[in-house]
């Protein structure tokens, strides 16, 4: 049941619709000082934080259901290579299956 977030509900509407690229924004499942989302949003529920640390060794605070999101994004980019697609900025460490996509004016 975790795991289900925006982005997750986004690919799964984008490869219904039978899109060939998808770029995701703001994705890097992390917790930085200013809180859990941008601020003005409202967390309606309490969030649960664990603390992990990644294979360089960068410790980084998440969300158990953003993990989760993280490895289902992961694995259908693996799944889908016919799928040209990144996250606009910079690379996902938690998704190393989907690199960086780089906007051009």
């Amino acid at each position: 049941d975790g795991g289900w977030t925006a982005a997750t509900k986004g690919v799964a509407l984008a490869e219904a619709l039978g899109c060939k690229t998808i770029c995701l924004a703001g994705m890097d499942f992390s917790v930085s000082s200013g809180g859990v989302y941008a601020k003005g949003v409202k967390d309606s529920k309490k969030t649960e934080l664990v603390s992990i640390t990644l294979s360089d060794g960068t410790r980084l605070q998440t969300r158990p259901d953003w993990l989760l999101a993280a490895e289902w994004l992961n694995a259908w980019a693996l799944s889908h290579p016919e799928v040209r697609w990144g996250v606009i900025s910079q690379a996902n460490r938690l998704m190393p299956a989907i690199g960086a996509i780089e906007l051009r004016e």
